[in-house]
């Protein structure tokens, strides 16, 4: 079904919403009526600033240096969006148009392609979101509908409601510069880093960066979040004026990975399959 901000799907104690027109972005996650991620006041809110609410794509996530970067021998150019680093940032993914191509009230499935007018790649990017007894799944499948080769990263800025129990998989922190790009170089964990590896209960949590991850699999509160083996890299960030949220952002290679000599390659025809879930850990 739909209301008039979005896709409403409902399972149970489950409830999303979702929004074709920013992006396929879940605006609004609840359990038992509690919200799992933060949730816009209203769609125009929303389109003010979709980074910072529900679950929206990033492609190419994070920053790319000063929006330039060069694939088989051939320098490309993405528009400065973050003129205060002089770099590209998380992409237009979160501000295109889906179209829908099935819909039931627990599922939706949505369709995005780009003849290279927003990406120097064509590309098809399918999305299922749906809703069983055990959480909420979404599968991202991009598809290189071109007749080249194309570098291929992704990422998600999933917006979670701060909890007192956080438990990430962190491996190292990758060192990074005054432009927020990482420098190459590895850094030890912090102990509170370090601790939320085995689970944390603390607020606030003072953690945030950039980090590789030895795991797909994390706690939130009593959400387990899972993401496919793709997502190598975490960036944990926080907005330090509205501390009741934080991002939890899994990434398929590093910040800045277009620019990174291994780089994920899509070959014509080759398709890429992502996949996150929201599961609830015990259904008390």
């Amino acid at each position: 079904m739909s209301n008039h901000t979005g896709i409403l799907l409902s399972k149970g104690s489950w409830k999303a919403l979702i929004s074709p027109s920013q992006g396929m972005n879940t605006y609004s996650l609840t359990y038992k009526n509690m919200p799992l991620l933060r949730t816009p006041t209203s769609s125009t809110v929303l389109h003010q600033n979709p980074h910072i609410y529900g679950n929206p794509l990033l492609f190419p996530p994070n920053r790319t240096d000063a929006g330039q970067f060069c694939f088989d021998g051939t320098i490309y150019h993405l528009p400065i969006n973050e003129s205060s680093t002089n770099n590209h940032l998380h992409g237009f993914l979160a501000e295109t148009l889906f179209t829908i191509l099935q819909q039931t009230n627990t599922s939706v499935i949505a369709q995005f392609s780009n003849k290279d007018e927003l990406f120097p790649f064509p590309f098809q990017l399918d999305v299922e979101y749906f809703l069983d007894d055990f959480g909420y799944h979404q599968k991202f499948i991009f598809t290189n509908i071109g007749t080249t080769a194309m570098p291929l990263t992704f990422g998600l800025h999933t917006n979670f409601f701060k909890q007192q129990f956080l438990k990430l998989p962190l491996k190292q922190r990758l060192e990074r510069d005054e432009r927020y790009l990482p420098t190459g170089n590895f850094l030890t964990l912090t102990a509170e880093e370090a601790a939320l590896t085995d689970g944390l209960f603390a607020s606030p949590i003072n953690v945030g960066g950039y980090y590789t991850i030895h795991s797909n699999s994390m706690q939130i509160g009593d959400i387990r979040y899972n993401i496919s083996s793709q997502f190598d890299h975490l960036v944990i960030w926080k907005n330090e004026l509205h501390p009741e949220f934080i991002a939890i952002e899994p990434h398929c290679g590093a910040p800045n990975a277009l620019n990174a000599k291994s780089i994920r390659r899509l070959e014509p025809n080759q398709s890429e399959h992502f996949s996150v879930d929201f599961l609830k850990m015990n259904n008390g």
